[in-house]
């Protein structure tokens, strides 16, 4: 974002994520925001906490300023109605714009690897075998997979390998087949 000349307003406030961890914010920035679309718009000043961290997005918009313009969210239809002196302003989502920025995140932190995913202990999301000694082991029998089928799973793991998600692990007697999906799009999800 573009904040050249903007007064932001130091504080020594955080915001807590949803696993507990904590980061500083920079200040809290009071700008304009025009909500909808003429004659049916507010602007109404919203208090931003400026922090610096990755997101796919620029601002997020919340309980206090939707209480303030007395909006209705509509997250089903992806809709947001307020009141204005006009009638009802309208702000609409769009679901494709919203995978597109799902996609991109999920790609962000798949680039970047766990070793730089703030907040989250490897011990939550390290999968182990629970392996009891008294049970028998079971290897199932190799499938075969055609190229198209060996390419998407390569890519895959390479992928993963390389992001840090996954190691190589010396099972030899519990061994289990890839599964593949087919994807709307005519992907594979491995």
């Amino acid at each position: 974002m573009n904040l050249v000349g903007v007064k932001i307003e130091p504080t020594a406030s955080s915001l807590s994520s949803f696993t507990g961890d904590s980061i500083s914010s920079k200040g809290i920035l009071n700008l304009p925001v025009e909500l909808g679309s003429s004659p049916c718009q507010h602007i109404q000043a919203v208090d931003f906490v400026l922090v610096d961290c990755p997101s796919p997005y620029n601002a997020i918009i919340g309980h206090p300023t939707l209480n303030k313009i007395r909006a209705v969210t509509l997250t089903y239809h992806l809709l947001v109605k307020f009141p204005t002196v006009g009638g009802i302003g309208i702000l609409r989502g769009d679901q494709t714009e919203s995978r597109e920025i799902y996609e991109a995140a999920n790609k962000s932190v798949q680039v970047q690897g766990i070793k730089n995913m703030p907040g989250i202990d490897p011990n939550v999301i390290v999968h182990r075998l629970n392996i009891d000694p008294n049970f028998k082991p079971i290897k199932q029998k190799r499938r075969t997979f055609n190229a198209e089928r060996y390419m998407a799973i390569n890519t895959e793991v390479d992928k993963l390998l390389k992001a840090g998600f996954i190691e190589e692990a010396n099972y030899p007697d519990w061994i289990a087949n890839v599964v593949l999906v087919k994807k709307a799009n005519g992907n594979w999800r491995v």
